[in-house]
């Protein structure tokens, strides 16, 4: 028939097509109607019945039609069972990659817990959204006056659609009725012009509500509790005095400060390029220098921010990591010549020195083990 036409079908006995037509449509019956029992879940199956019967009483199409409309509400009903949360968190269990104070760690220690932190996956749509509205209003309705940053991260989001914007408008109202400002954090492309479209994110609001990544989100709400407490600005300290916390003698700060170098860094210059293995020491008098690395999608990701009285070496590189001023910045140096030099004639102000250094690494270490633990848990 391929290659002469249709008029071979009449040199073909009517039986074996008859045959033929009977042999193909038992098949599809006995792999679809009994062998799909074992393979397929309960409502699949019987949605096969629910085609079959139709077609056989109304005809091809609309069996195909039913199928269609069935399947989309089976799907819509199984998605919105999936839980729109990733992860739930306070502000005290992830906190943002800047370094703080003594008396900063241990304000947000205590504070902290006023940020939630809920990082949402998959598609939102009317199903997902209402979920997630009704967890806010349940979080908010219990822990009234307890939250007072609620931060949505969407980084893992595929997409929105308009039933879902909708719930986000409902979302802000409920939230300035419960005094909660929200944060929006990892918008990108259509999400964002969806956002900025339904006036979700405004100019009015989007320097202070919206930010590119869950860690300058977390940042901004961790300055706004600090403050509160009075503890955001913080006022020029020379770091001989900064040292007097990590040397218990003056003698030995004079003598510490012997071995360094004062520098001076201008705005966006960069302390440790990509890739080098730096063998200097920065203690920070004034200033703010940011640690960053590159992606493999060859974007940056901050890694710790560090300001006045933080030090900065190679244990806080990761690799491909850099090292860049944010503003000018006073820094004093200590090279590994003059490192090697204190170790040979003061061995008590060395000694002093790394047990310090391998207390900062120690607390990294720590921080990150207690963040791993909150997201596996």
């Amino acid at each position: 028939m391929l290659f002469f036409g249709d008029p071979t079908i009449a040199y073909i006995p009517k039986p074996i097509l008859g045959g033929l037509l009977l042999y193909l449509g038992l098949s599809l019956l006995v792999q679809w109607l009994y062998e799909s029992w074992r393979k397929l879940q309960r409502a699949d199956y019987a949605l096969i019945w629910v085609i079959l019967l139709v077609m056989g009483t109304a005809g091809l199409l609309p069996g195909i039609a039913v199928g269609i409309v069935i399947a989309s509400v089976i799907f819509t009903i199984t998605y919105s069972r999936i839980s729109v949360l990733k992860h739930v968190l306070s502000g005290a269990d992830y906190p943002s990659n800047r370094a703080r104070t003594f008396q900063q760690q241990r304000y947000l220690g205590t504070h902290a817990q006023q940020i939630r932190i809920l990082w949402l996956q998959g598609y939102l749509f009317f199903g997902t959204a209402m979920q997630l509205v009704e967890y806010i209003t349940k979080l908010m309705e219990e822990r009234a006056g307890a939250v007072r940053f609620l931060v949505l991260d969407f980084y893992h989001c595929s997409g929105v659609d308009a039933s879902a914007l909708l719930s986000f408008t409902k979302l802000q109202r409920l939230a300035r009725e419960h005094q909660v400002e929200l944060i929006y954090t990892g918008l990108h492309g259509t999400l964002l012009a969806q956002f900025i479209k339904e006036r979700i994110v405004t100019e009015a609001n989007r320097d202070q509500s919206l930010f590119a990544d869950l860690d300058r989100g977390i940042e901004r709400c961790e300055d706004e509790l600090l403050q509160t407490g009075n503890l955001q600005r913080q006022r020029f300290m020379p770091l001989a005095l900064q040292l007097s916390e990590l040397f218990p003698e003056t003698e030995q700060i004079n003598a510490f400060m012997h071995y360094l170098e004062a520098r001076r860094f201008k705005a966006d210059e960069t302390l440790i390029a990509e890739g080098e293995k730096p063998t200097t020491i920065y203690l920070i008098e004034h200033g703010q220098v940011t640690i960053s690395t590159r992606l493999a999608n060859q974007q940056t990701r901050r890694v710790l921010t560090l300001g006045s009285g933080a030090i900065l070496g190679d244990w806080r590189l990761p690799p491909n990591g850099y090292a860049v001023a944010d503003q000018r910045s006073q820094i004093y140096t200590l090279s590994q010549a003059a490192l090697q030099r204190m170790a040979v004639q003061d061995p008590t102000l060395a000694v002093i020195f790394f047990r310090f250094i391998a207390q900062i690494s120690g607390e990294q270490l720590v921080l990150a083990n207690t963040t791993i633990d909150r997201l596996l848990s």
